[in-house]
């Protein structure tokens, strides 16, 4: 993950160690979660919360399968940050909710699309973990191989919008 200013000045590397990474969302506490996909034999996909400076183990020149013993994926190795929660396969959207419009137990939480296999909208409830996150799962919607819910977005009035692969 990189990030600048907004007049495109001083480009830095904010956090390293993403696989397939595919989306960022921050909230209104300044908090950014991203989703990436898993290595090829190492599910599942994960949710993180992002940190600055921090490294979340994966290692592209150890190979693909994300088995290699340097490469972490969950914090297994010193320095390396854990995942806040496995997800679906395929995750390619995700939004932190802030509004009021769908029931308050979606408030401050984080809704990722699951595409590939899982083909669902599923919701994390965050609970606090040391500075860190974990998340409880529910599914909100799950569909069949004709569901493949990609990108997501919260409109004025606190509805969702998703677009759709299939």
């Amino acid at each position: 993950i990189f990030r600048m200013r907004s007049d495109g000045s001083r480009l830095e590397r904010y956090a390293t160690g993403f696989w397939n990474p595919y989306r960022t969302t921050i909230d209104a506490l300044g908090r950014m979660f991203m989703v990436d996909n898993d290595a090829d034999a190492r599910p599942p996909c994960r949710l993180n919360y992002g940190v600055a400076k921090a490294d979340y183990g994966n290692r592209f020149k150890y190979g693909r399968k994300g088995l290699h013993p340097y490469t972490s994926w969950n914090g297994e190795n010193p320095g390396m940050l854990p995942m806040a929660s496995g997800v679906g396969d395929g995750p390619s959207g995700v939004l932190a909710y802030e509004s009021t419009h769908l029931p308050n137990d979606y408030l401050g939480g984080v809704f990722v699309t699951a595409a590939w296999i899982h083909n669902r909208l599923e919701f994390h409830r965050l609970i606090p973990q040391g500075a860190s996150f974990r998340t409880e799962m529910t599914t909100v919607i799950q569909g069949g191989d004709a569901f493949r819910p990609i990108s997501i977005a919260t409109a004025p009035d606190g509805s969702l919008y998703m677009t759709d692969w299939v």
